[in-house]
């Protein structure tokens, strides 16, 4: 069910090792977010021609591949910190340069003064990763040119824009611009790591700020509910927070474009959280892969994969490589937990590649309470109804019909072994959801008002 790949920046990183008093030294350039080569490729994945290659093979099987673009920062080992080419090519100096205290708030707040805004903007993301000046116009020049030749050399049909919120919104602007330009077809997600979705429709929503810059990102990523999703499976909150969250939608010109995620690789995997069960993880991708948005999985999110912080989220994948002690890419080399979560996050994938309504559909809120939440995806054709129960009990969930234009006779018909199918009676429907799961309705002899 995977359309698109987004890979690893396959910049070229320093080959060396890191020594630090964090808990990932001593460590390499395991990350890929330190460029020494903003035109080299990343030396232990190949060279131009297996990227390239690689591309090509990915089209060919239907695949759309999205690169991981860092145009905030470099690595300490890149040339440019020693002798830069520009004396302001830089926020600071390898010797004296300010800290990102990561205040991401000030960027929107009208009221915050322009010297609470600035560390946010120039300061260094890490003492090894330098903060670039995209406000130095041959700064911005050089990138926006990089990224450009990046889509052309390669064929990569996306960006993936890390950090891309501690950089000045003329600049991120005129980036989009120039790549909307030279390839319409051009689509980039801006990573704005923010739980709060006033700040993530910030840089998508079209907002004029205290700058007067209006960034409208293709996409960003939807921190904010994947948040809540944790939070509500997990036991933290009630189901209906669900349905609180996504009532800010409103907040972005349209909440399709957004890219909801099942996890990353910044944060602890879904498994690896306090009070995370298997069912609550299998909850969790099933809400996210049928609401609102373009879901994007995180390698080994299929098979319930665990992790704590960086980098121990970042653990291989057991398989795919000679020598490896078994191959979780294939059935037989999954145990009996990898397997279910396998095969119900397929099934979901699935679903939603067949049916419009979940892909783009409208979303209407039919029923929520502390365990539950009913929803319907909507398109001109189609109408999908996904019922999540997260008590250890069965729960009987009365929907009116007229919400989405239903009527005595029409039925509602599970798309899997779970569930009943239910009829509208006296213009309602009864559902009966097992418990600790989510099921998947579709109409059946009926037409949409």
């Amino acid at each position: 069910g995977v359309t698109a790949l987004w890979l690893t920046p396959w910049y070229d990183n320093w080959n060396g090792l890191y020594t630090c008093d964090k808990p990932w030294c001593p460590s390499t350039s395991y990350h890929g977010y330190g460029a020494i080569d903003y035109y080299g490729v990343e030396d232990h994945f190949g060279d131009m021609e297996t990227l390239r290659e690689l591309v090509q093979k990915a089209h060919a099987n239907g695949l759309k591949v999205i690169q991981d673009q860092v145009a905030n920062h470099i690595g300490v080992h890149h040339d440019w910190t020693n002798n830069s080419p520009l004396e302001d090519w830089f926020h600071g100096t390898l010797k004296s340069h300010t800290q990102n205290p990561f205040h991401a708030d000030t960027l929107l707040s009208s009221h915050a003064s322009e010297a609470e805004r600035r560390p946010t903007l120039d300061g260094w993301f890490a003492d090894d990763l330098p903060d670039l000046n995209q406000e130095e116009p041959e700064v911005a020049r050089y990138e926006i040119q990089n990224a450009l030749w990046w889509v052309g050399v390669t064929g990569v049909d996306g960006i993936r824009e890390d950090t891309i919120q501690y950089m000045p919104r003329p600049f991120i602007r005129d980036l989009l611009s120039a790549l909307h330009q030279q390839y319409p077809k051009m689509w980039m997600v801006g990573e704005v790591f923010d739980r709060d979705p006033v700040h993530t429709s910030f840089f998508i929503g079209g907002h004029e700020g205290w700058d007067q810059v209006d960034t409208r990102l293709d996409s960003v990523f939807d921190f904010p509910l994947w948040q809540t999703s944790l939070d509500v499976f997990r036991g933290d909150k009630p189901v209906r927070a669900l349905r609180d969250r996504l009532k800010y939608d409103g907040l972005y010109p349209d909440a399709n474009k957004l890219t909801t995620m099942l996890s990353n690789h910044d944060v602890r995997r879904t498994l690896s959280l306090e009070r995370m069960t298997l069912e609550g993880a299998m909850l969790h991708t099933a809400f996210l892969l049928t609401v609102r948005g373009t879901p994007q999985l995180y390698y080994g999110d299929e098979i319930a994969m665990e992790g704590s912080e960086d980098p121990d989220n970042r653990r291989d994948f057991p398989g795919g490589f000679p020598g490896d002690a078994r191959d979780a890419f294939s059935q037989r080399g999954r145990n009996a937990r990898e397997e279910r979560m396998y095969e119900w996050t397929r099934f979901w994938l699935r679903l939603r590649r067949a049916h419009e309504a979940l892909r783009r559909g409208r979303l209407v809120d039919l029923a929520y309470d502390d365990d539950a939440y009913v929803y319907a995806r909507m398109s001109e054709s189609e109408i999908i109804v996904i019922a999540i129960n997260r008590a250890a009990t069965k729960k009987t969930l009365s929907i009116a019909a007229d919400r989405i234009g239903m009527w005595d006779g029409v039925r509602l018909v599970p798309m899997s072994s779970e569930g009943a199918s239910a009829p509208v009676l006296n213009g309602k429907i009864e559902l009966v959801v097992p418990p600790k799961t989510a099921v998947a309705y579709e109409l059946l002899d009926s037409i949409v008002k």
